[in-house]
């Protein structure tokens, strides 16, 4: 779908010719009323990509008042940065100055979150943002409210405890992105697993200890949790945890027990870290 149109304000003007009769205002009927159609303003394109936020009416007219003369246009923008993510999302509301033919950027204010809605009254100088209803197909899950709540302030929700942070909004507040280990974006059609009840446990850190009686050839580095290299068995999609209990291949007792497992991307196979941490009896896995 062309966008190109979200990115734009075209202002119109109908004009009518009248001319006095007699002190009385009366249209000419040797002139017909015209529309003239002016390109008043672009958003930031480029790696910005802003657009309009078209979900509700967010944008009104103001006056400024009988001293300038002039009329403030008050809407809301979205700033999609890079397309292929969502952490980066922006929301602004920008209010422009209009002269009757451009518009001229005279203030931006950043909102709370990015997914807001945003009542703009048909007078100034207050406008007004509000959380919408958390929807199955929301891009920010984050900024969305649910009757439950006596605050609809979401964000990540954690506790401290000494040396450790508890977080204890897993779903309401995080969403999946895949890399590959050269940290480039993977465009993967396939469903992604989801979590189906809220976990509440300890996050220590990337893994510090390396798998036990893993194989010469696995990485060095222990945040990976690599029982072997992508080139032996141990490190390749096929593993299983028969293989690697036989072996002895897991993470030392304790480490990560009745925690989150969150180790790096790379060195081996997914399947592998996984297989890893669910045999070192983790809560949940985190790549």
């Amino acid at each position: 779908m062309d966008t190109s149109v979200f990115r734009k304000i075209l202002l119109a003007c109908c004009c009518r010719v009248l001319s006095t009769v007699n002190g009385t205002a009366v249209p000419k009927r040797s002139l017909q009323p015209s529309i003239a159609v002016s390109n008043a303003l672009d958003l930031q394109s480029g790696s910005l990509n802003e657009n309009f936020a078209t979900k509700n009416q967010a944008m009104n007219v103001w006056h400024d008042g009988a001293a300038s003369g002039k009329e403030l246009v008050v809407g809301l923008v979205h700033r999609y940065n890079n397309f292929d993510i969502r952490i980066d999302d922006e929301q602004y509301g920008v209010v422009w100055e209009s002269d009757g033919n451009t518009l001229r950027e005279i203030q931006r204010v950043r909102m709370s979150c990015s997914d807001v809605e945003l009542a703009v009254p048909s007078k100034g100088p207050y406008a007004y943002e509000a959380r919408l209803d958390l929807v199955p197909w929301s891009l920010h899950p984050e900024c969305s409210c649910v009757p439950s709540q006596t605050n609809c302030i979401r964000g990540v929700e954690a506790s401290n405890q000494s040396m450790f942070w508890n977080l204890t909004s897993p779903i309401n507040s995080h969403f999946v992105v895949l890399y590959n280990e050269w940290k480039e974006l993977i465009a993967d059609p396939g469903n992604l697993q989801s979590l189906n009840r809220n976990f509440t446990g300890l996050v220590n850190g990337f893994v510090s200890r390396r798998v036990t009686n893993a194989t010469s050839g696995a990485p060095t580095d222990p945040a990976l949790a690599c029982p072997g290299s992508n080139d032996d068995a141990f490190g390749k999609d096929t593993i299983n945890k028969r293989k690697l209990r036989q072996a002895g291949m897991q993470l030392p007792d304790g480490h990560v027990q009745g925690r989150w497992c969150l180790v790096k991307r790379g060195g081996c196979s997914v399947t592998a870290k996984v297989k890893v941490c669910e045999l070192s009896e983790q809560l949940e896995r985190l790549l």
